[in-house]
């Protein structure tokens, strides 16, 4: 899903908005994230999960066609944790899936 898609079916919830109103309260809530991340806070959307930053420290990289070797600056990188329910949301929905298409398989192969 991308962004403009998410605006349409976001949009296709409020009556009363327009595709521009929503187009704007989805930048403006992005901004926002982007904001508080650049601050270092973190990010806690309940039922969703949160957002933060975690440190990546040093490390030794190596060029492979020359075998030069250093060493890389330290880096942020934003760390996503899915609250429980939206986990278990997710995983049942995969496991299902998976449970119908192993059906699908052996029903079709049932029948040669």
């Amino acid at each position: 899903m991308t962004k403009n898609d998410l605006i349409i079916r976001v949009n296709k919830c409020q009556n009363y908005v327009s595709e521009e109103e929503t187009r704007q309260a989805m930048e403006i809530l992005l901004e926002e994230l982007a904001t508080s991340l650049e601050k270092n806070e973190r990010i806690e959307l309940r039922g969703f999960g949160s957002f933060c930053l975690r440190l990546w420290g040093p490390r030794y990289a190596r060029n492979p066609e020359t075998g030069e070797s250093w060493r890389t600056q330290p880096v942020y990188a934003i760390h996503f944790r899915p609250a429980y329910d939206f986990r278990m949301r997710v995983d049942n929905s995969r496991i299902n899936a998976v449970a119908i298409s192993e059906e699908r398989y052996l029903e079709e192969t049932a029948m040669c």
